[in-house]
């Protein structure tokens, strides 16, 4: 559970987080992070889109799954 948290902290943090923010931020390598996002996502329900961010590909949030609306993980994340 310690990647996962560290991977959401991320994608709470980050102002338009991608994979690579995301190893920056953690130092998880990347091949973990990609592991750790499908996991959030078929484990807990969390729904992570990929929106066009001008040449770059940012990761969202669309939905928190287990985590209701997600405000109290956001809060405690930041």
């Amino acid at each position: 559970m310690r990647y996962e948290m560290a991977v959401l902290a991320a994608l709470v943090q980050e102002d338009s987080p991608n994979t690579q923010s995301i190893v920056t931020a953690t130092g998880i390598s990347e091949r973990k992070v990609q592991d750790v996002l499908n996991t959030l996502q078929s484990t807990m329900d969390i729904s992570i889109t990929r929106v066009k961010n001008g040449k770059r590909q940012a990761l969202s949030v669309s939905s928190w799954g287990v985590f209701g609306d997600g405000e109290r993980l956001i809060e405690k994340l930041k």
